[in-house]
């Protein structure tokens, strides 16, 4: 929830503390995960490759940071392809349609989109993690459309009340919506005949959005 004049120099100050942690053995995991989300520098790259191995946690944290260089277009597709033949998880195409959900790339902002309102192929209980990374900070230009075409998706959602209350709340812009669409997300929660549990949940997500907001400008 900071102002993107501020974001890199954040980032950069995050890898920094995380590089010095890297080699305590009680702090390792952390440090590597929070390296690979914050990674700025093909040295904090190089670090996490260097530490991270086969094991699930290492795996997680290798996966992790192809989603941070699918959010800086740094991404090969051969490594996703390499580390989820090695995953052993059973769900690890869940983490590809999360890297994939990262690029600043239409085409892949749009297969994802279809995964989750079209084919609803991912699961309510990981639909947040790509939700997370689809919008990502920094992708506001290509996202703008994506924040209209959500209003009006989740107002035709079909399905159980579970279902429409993750999606909603794992794909409301927390990220890159603006006051604009705050107002528009607040017209909807309280349009006639909406169904309670997108109300619910569009009503709760548009406060946390007008914090970030706040938070953003101070």
């Amino acid at each position: 929830m900071v102002a993107a004049r501020d974001r890199e120099k954040l980032l950069s100050q995050v890898a920094g503390v995380a590089v010095e942690l890297v080699d305590r053995p009680d702090l390792r995991d952390t440090a590597l995960r929070t390296l690979a989300r914050s990674a700025v520098t093909d040295e904090h790259v190089a670090l996490v490759r260097r530490h991270v191995g086969d094991s699930p946690t290492d795996t997680d944290v290798h996966w992790t940071l192809l989603g941070r260089l699918a959010e800086v277009d740094r991404l090969d597709p051969t490594e996703v392809d390499a580390l989820e033949a090695r995953d052993r998880d059973p769900d690890a195409w869940i983490r590809v349609v999360e890297v994939r959900a990262a690029l600043p790339d239409r085409t892949a902002k749009e297969e994802v989109w279809r995964a989750v309102f079209v084919d609803r192929s991912v699961p309510a209980d990981r639909v947040f993690e790509v939700g997370a990374a689809f919008w990502r900070p920094g992708q506001e230009e290509l996202l703008r459309e994506y924040t209209g075409r959500y209003l009006e998706t989740v107002r035709e959602l079909q399905g159980g009340m579970m279902m429409v209350s993750a999606v909603t709340r794992a794909f409301f812009p927390t990220a890159v919506g603006d006051a604009a669409f705050l107002a528009a997300a607040e017209d909807a929660a309280d349009a006639d005949g909406v169904n309670p549990s997108l109300r619910l949940a569009l009503l709760e997500r548009s406060d946390t959005l007008r914090r970030m907001l706040r938070a953003r400008e101070a």
